[in-house]
């Protein structure tokens, strides 16, 4: 079973579904599993009948199994559970089969229905699809299990069983189908009411029709059976009474005292036997036999013959009794024939000879044929002795005298010595399922089967046994005869329910017509609706769930037309605040990418007059001022001096000093004194009438002061030829651009401030690099080194310093921070050609780090220098230090300067006015 083509289902609902319909049939599988064993054990409690004890034990295990499944299925193990919920059915299932006779067909058609299903609502596709085919194989497998295991020491199911197998089956069919109705979702409602009608109708009528058949095949199969079993005992009866009335003719006719006499006296006269003859249906000959065996006279004349070997001759000599023997071959006609033998005694008892009759096997045919023909169509009867040999077919007269399944060597030997089998030819009839069936079977016990070759199955069979023979005679008839009528009822069923089918369908139509209708009714309006008809009207004159969401739906029409007649009107309204939104945006990205221009000017121009100029530039170009000029205070903040200006007038204000007083001049003297931003219009009540020949075409003006920290700098002042030129939106940016102005304006000071810094100290440093090498050079004879042919020689003149290469002469500079200090000259004398670019290289990088070398020698020596003429001072000092007399220190310090200056001439002396102040103050 597969989900409809005219279905969608979602992969998460499809799952909570599948999961929500595992949840219930888990809960109902483990108790109806529990339910089933105490079913079990109430049997064994009425019956005490031990084979229930096993059913107990494998009910209980596939009871626990079960709660396992539904244990897993709420630990959201959902497809565990599946899968040994099945495979524990699927076990149980085939074990009561095996242990329960005639419910195997049954249970398998219904676990393979109601698994397959379940598989379906329980599963993915692919798993649902394994279930499917594992499910039908089980089924299978369990109706051949019960159709093939014996009989013997098996329960029998009967009617009660399998009628609740039935029913139960069909409810649990019923309840999954209408849950799976519940898991599809249809395309259309109208299918879905067809679908549901169809389910809810066909299924219990289908249900209803198996348990009617399954009731009247109970019932033909019962009228059936015991019909069988009468006519079986009628055919043995028949068998019986006409062995009993030729046991009974041979008595009599034993006991004659004509055949006594005859014995005694033969005088070859045959007429008496002739008419003793004429009683024994099926006579082929009536004679006398001496007391050895040797033919005294047949009612046919005959008086030759030996028969003392016979067996009829021989139990008759021996038992005094009448005799039956088995059938065998004629030796003449290769019919079945059997004799019927009494001992001819006197009055004094002794033996006189032996009265045999010798019967053709067509009359036990007759018999058989005879009774079939009396019981109707379908019916067999099959006479078989005791080795299975056939002695009457009433539907295959040519298989007598073959046995049903070809015996062993021995016993074929055994028998076709006796002449009871042909000892060529075809011997077996090729009917061993029957000769297995027959010996497991009990007299008067049903068993199904077939009594002709070739077949299996086909037949209801009743066994029975005659009286004064081993004899078995099997009366069958054909299934499909007696269970016609049920057939006929299956049949007229079926029309029944194709009518019923019909009507339901009609009935379904109708029904879903009365439903759909006005619903497509609706989707057509709205469909309209969606391709924009908004005049097509959705109301129905109806009072239920449908007209009112009619109503609703209509309701919503009418505002929705009514929206879209102003429409066009609000949208041309929204237009134009979309437009004004997009030019103040664009206006606002502009602004933006202004500050951002400012911002980078800022920090790559360093120069303050570059920097002003710059941001007057860009401002006025990005907002389109008329002028944009800045302010700056002078040093005593007395006036704003006009630093930088984008027009031309500005340009011409710059030229000629232009300066506002702060505080008292223009918007600017009052923005550099209050540290606001101010606004001036020529409009409005706040009207300023603008008097500057320089810019005649101002209308609005705005300032904004430039403020670093807490101190006033300058201005930023911005004048338009628009009245009201300024919005919010540019007031915020021209203040957040004077913020930036401000820090351009200090780090252009400060960049200027260290830039001059660092140039008075690369003075110094060039200074102090150049007479400490002076120093350096002036305190010996040597300047440098030569090395020449293996020999290194100072130098004590400096060479001329060239940067060119002559007479295969390289000359590099020894420079340090572009002052050179010495050079390096490098001459091949076995080189023809000129130094190339590679060895230039490589001897510059050789130079230069010689020149670091150098200057980090020099660096260290004058250190070192320093170091040791501060530790004489220090020594010196403490020399001085350690005297206390005032002479002393004079004479002291005399002797360590001399000392330092190597013997130079010191005059050590103190002001004579020094000496004339009053004693206790030292001099200032």
């Amino acid at each position: 079973m597969s989900i409809p083509q005219n279905t969608v289902m979602p992969s998460n609902d499809t799952t909570h579904i599948q999961q929500t319909n595992l949840r219930v049939i888990s809960l109902v599988v483990m108790l109806g599993g529990w339910v089933l064993a105490l079913a079990y054990v109430l049997g064994y409690v009425i019956s005490r009948d031990a084979r229930f004890l096993h059913l107990i034990a494998a009910q209980s295990a596939y009871s626990i199994a079960l709660t396992i499944a539904w244990v897993l299925q709420r630990a959201g193990r959902h497809r565990a559970s599946t899968w040994l919920m099945f495979l524990s059915t699927f076990v149980a299932s085939i074990f009561m089969a095996l242990t329960i006779e005639g419910i195997g067909v049954v249970l398998g058609v219904l676990v393979a229905i109601i698994f397959s299903i379940i598989a379906w609502q329980t599963l993915s596709t692919r798993s649902a699809a394994l279930a499917i085919l594992v499910s039908l194989l089980a089924g299978i497998a369990i109706a051949w299990i019960d159709i093939n295991t014996p009989a013997p020491n098996r329960l029998t199911g009967g009617f009660f069983v399998t009628t609740l197998l039935i029913v139960a089956g069909g409810v649990v069919i019923f309840i999954l189908l209408i849950n799976a109705l519940r898991g599809i979702e249809f395309r259309r409602i109208g299918a879905q009411i067809r679908a549901a009608f169809l389910v809810v109708s066909i299924l219990p009528v289908l249900i209803v029709t198996v348990f009617q058949t399954a009731t009247l095949t109970n019932v033909l199969t019962t009228q059936a059976s015991n019909a069988l079993r009468q006519n079986a005992e009628l055919v043995t009866e028949r068998v019986n009474t006409q062995l009993f009335l030729l046991a009974s003719y041979v008595e009599e006719d034993a006991s004659n005292p004509v055949i006594r006499n005859y014995l005694q006296k033969p005088d070859g006269s045959v007429s008496f036997l002739v008419l003793l003859a004429s009683r024994y249906p099926g006579l082929i000959s009536y004679g006398l036999l001496d007391k050895d065996g040797i033919l005294v006279i047949d009612h046919r004349g005959s008086t030759r013959g030996n028969e003392r070997d016979t067996a009829y001759f021989q139990a008759a000599v021996s038992t005094r009794i009448t005799y039956i023997s088995d059938v065998v071959l004629d030796e003449d006609t290769r019919r079945g024939v059997f004799f019927v033998s009494k001992p001819v005694l006197d009055e004094q008892g002794k033996l006189l000879g032996v009265l045999r009759a010798k019967i053709s096997g067509e009359q036990i045919q007759s018999i058989a044929q005879e009774s079939a023909a009396q019981f109707g169509t379908g019916f067999s009867v099959v006479i078989l002795d005791e080795a299975n040999i056939i002695l009457a077919h009433s539907a295959r007269p040519e298989l007598r005298t073959k046995i049903l399944a070809m015996p062993g060597q021995t016993t074929l030997n055994t028998l076709q010595q006796a002449g009871r089998l042909p000892l060529a030819g075809e011997i077996s009839a090729r009917m061993d399922e029957l000769a297995a069936q027959i010996e497991q079977a009990n007299p008067q016990t049903l068993f199904t089967g077939s009594l002709l070759p070739g077949e299996t199955t086909g037949d209801y069979i009743a066994l029975s046994s005659t009286m004064y023979k081993p004899w078995k005679v099997l009366t069958a008839q054909n299934a499909g005869v007696f269970l016609a009528p049920a057939r006929n009822q299956v049949l007229s069923t079926l029309l029944i329910i194709l009518f019923l089918l019909g009507a339901v369908y009609f009935g379904a139509n109708l029904t879903t017509g009365l439903l759909v209708t006005p619903i497509n009714r609706l989707v057509a309006a709205a469909q309209e609706l969606g391709k924009g008809n908004l005049d097509t009207p959705l109301a129905l004159a109806r009072k239920d769930e449908l007209g009112t969401l009619s109503a609703v739906l209509d309701n919503a029409r009418r505002q929705i037309y009514d929206l879209l007649q102003t429409l066009e009107q609000r949208v041309e309204e929204r237009t134009q605040q979309l437009t004004l939104a997009n030019a103040r945006n664009e206006r606002r990205a502009q602004q933006l990418t202004t500050v951002s221009i400012v911002t980078h000017a800022i920090v790559s121009v360093q120069n303050v007059d570059e920097v002003l100029e710059t941001i007057t530039s860009q401002i006025s170009e990005a907002f389109g001022y008329y002028h944009v000029g800045i302010f700056l205070l002078d040093e005593n903040r007395e006036y704003a001096v006009l630093r930088a200006a984008n027009s031309a007038g500005g340009k011409a204000m710059l030229a000629r000093g232009h300066r506002l007083r702060v505080g008292r001049q223009g918007i600017v003297g009052n923005v550099t004194n209050t540290g606001r931003y101010r606004i001036a219009l020529d409009v409005g009540e706040d009207a300023v009438f603008f008097n500057n020949p320089d810019l005649p075409y101002t209308r609005s003006e705005a300032a904004f002061p430039l403020i670093i920290g807490e101190e006033i700098i300058g201005a930023l002042d911005v004048q338009s030829t628009e009245p009201n030129a300024f919005s919010e939106d540019d007031l915020t940016v021209l203040g957040l651009l004077s913020d930036q102005i401000a820090i351009a304006i200090q780090n252009a000071r400060q960049f200027e401030a260290t830039r001059q810094a660092f140039a008075e100290l690369q003075q110094l440093y060039a200074a102090s690099q150049e007479i400490g090498w002076q120093s350096t050079t002036g305190e010996g004879d040597i300047i440098g080194y030569r090395y020449a042919k293996g020999n290194l020689e100072p130098l004590q003149k400096m060479p001329e310093t060239a940067t060119t290469t002559q007479d295969n002469t390289l000359t590099i500079p020894i420079a340090l921070r572009e002052k050179e200090f010495g050079v390096l000259k490098i001459r091949h004398s076995g080189r023809k050609s000129g130094w190339t670019e590679n060895e230039t290289r490589m001897y510059e990088a050789i130079a230069e780090r010689m020149s670091f070398a150098l200057e980090n020698a020099r660096l260290f020596a004058e250190s070192r220098r320093r170091a040791n003429l501060e530790r004489n001072a220090a020594e010196a000092a403490a020399k001085i230090s350690s005297s206390s007399q005032f002479e002393s220190i004079l004479r002291r310090a005399a002797e360590e300067i001399s000392r330092f200056l190597d013997g130079a001439e010191v005059l050590v002396q103190i002001q004579p006015e020094t000496l004339e102040k009053p004693a206790g103050k030292l001099p200032e």
